[in-house]
């Protein structure tokens, strides 16, 4: 991992493969490492690069607390200025598809196409915004997960039933999120991360956003239900939607990452090879998608 000084964060990040740049953005509580497979798969024809987020462990900021998506997207900024000539292809997942969103909004002249993995709109409402803030308050009074607690928890959120109830699947995905590094960055991250999650809310601003985006959901999601990705479709004018059926929030991971890989690198030829981008969501039906 290379390490790189930008105006409030020290961080680090890997890069892989050469041609037009893809940059990959982690959720929350997610690390760099964890887009090695992307990174290794996307090498041959793209030059892939994915960092650590600000309050990840190993990261330092010099902003203090409390932090907005909006800093996380200046952060990415500032990655792309330093480390690219052109406009870059960003996907984000789940906190990342809100700073790729936030980014393509404040600085468009960066995102040549952006592309969200179980995004949302705005994270204070529903369910997410109920689980989010629970998740926070937690750690505001003290409390913390062991690893062992963490990783049963975080795969009942993260998997389908059916992944969980497959033995082998199970053993490899406990290891996963139970090891000391990961529970431990999970937990550094909850505050500094997962707040600014529940205080996002672009869904004003998304009808002016004129990036291409490529907006992908996962039916068997809990953590970020189809339709929260579904508005986001609607809402933007140059969005398409897509649903990968019989996966979770963490499959792009854990699960089905060779799948999703595949899938993302449809999306990105098409683009360059400038298949025409025509929206596939009826944008008079927000209302119905509203959480």
């Amino acid at each position: 991992m290379e390490s790189i000084k930008l105006r409030s964060l020290q961080t680090g990040y890997d890069v892989a493969g050469s041609g037009p740049t893809i940059i990959w953005v982690s959720g929350g509580g997610g690390a760099a490492a964890d887009w090695a497979d992307y990174l290794t798969a996307f090498s041959d024809c793209y030059r892939s690069i994915a960092f650590d987020n600000r309050g990840t462990s190993g990261t330092s900021c010099t902003q203090p607390l409390p932090w907005t998506i909006a800093d996380m997207a200046c952060d990415t900024a500032e990655l792309i200025e330093e480390l690219s000539d052109e406009p870059v292809v960003v996907v984000g997942h789940s906190m990342g598809a809100m700073i790729m969103l936030q980014l393509a909004t404040d600085r468009p002249d960066l995102v040549r196409l952006g592309i969200s993995l179980a995004g949302a709109a705005r994270g204070d409402q529903g369910w997410v915004g109920d689980y989010m803030r629970a998740e926070i308050e937690l750690r505001q009074r003290g409390q913390h997960l062991d690893p062992a607690f963490s990783a049963v928890h975080y795969a009942a959120m993260m998997y389908p039933a059916k992944v969980l109830q497959d033995q082998q699947m199970w053993n490899a995905i406990r290891q996963s999120l139970g090891s000391e590094a990961v529970a431990q960055n999970t937990e550094d991250t909850v505050i500094a991360q997962w707040q600014p999650c529940v205080e996002f809310n672009l869904a004003a601003k998304l009808p002016s956003v004129t990036v291409p985006l490529e907006v992908v959901c996962f039916s068997e999601d809990v953590c970020s239900p189809p339709a929260y990705s579904a508005q986001i479709a609607v809402l933007a004018p140059n969005a398409r939607l897509h649903e990968l059926e019989g996966m979770g929030h963490g499959s792009l991971f854990g699960h089905r990452p060779d799948e999703v890989a595949a899938f993302i690198r449809t999306l990105i030829d098409e683009h360059f090879a400038g298949t025409h981008h025509q929206p596939s969501v009826d944008k008079q039906s927000s209302s119905r998608l509203a959480f």
